[in-house]
């Protein structure tokens, strides 16, 4: 029995990886934000990051924002792969991390909504976007 798949492997690979994002997403949807957090009852950025690439890489990453970003490549806009990390400096506040998913959206930890899914397309998240992280060994 032939296998009906079209496309490249590294479109699959994209799907798969997609895929995985999105499982991951659905386990931490809606979990509320809290500064310090890494469980159900309360989640950081970084520590959403870390979760992600845990259950979706199976990938240890650092705790904190700024050493996250440092187990990669940086990428532009433009270069985004599904599952780099995305980083953003807010005015007045810390760092924030996030993990580019496609089509523009990020798993996101919103201090305001919690874990949301967010669009690069945004007006706040593109002033504030700065680059993406492309980790080794993913």
């Amino acid at each position: 029995q032939r296998l009906l798949i079209s496309g490249t492997s590294s479109e699959i690979r994209t799907v798969k990886l997609q895929n995985a994002l999105l499982k991951s997403f659905e386990n931490w949807k809606g979990t509320r934000y809290s500064f310090g957090g890494d469980s159900s009852r309360g989640i950081d950025c970084s520590a959403l990051t870390r979760r992600v690439y845990r259950e979706a890489f199976n990938k240890e990453l650092p705790r904190v924002s700024q050493q996250q970003i440092k187990q990669g490549t940086r990428v532009s806009a433009k270069n985004l792969k599904s599952g780099d990390i995305v980083y953003f400096t807010p005015d007045n506040r810390t760092s924030h991390t996030a993990v580019y998913v496609g089509n523009s959206l990020f798993i996101n930890a919103s201090s305001s909504k919690g874990v949301v899914m967010s669009s690069l397309k945004s007006p706040y998240w593109r002033k504030y976007f700065r680059y993406g992280v492309r980790v080794h060994n993913v």
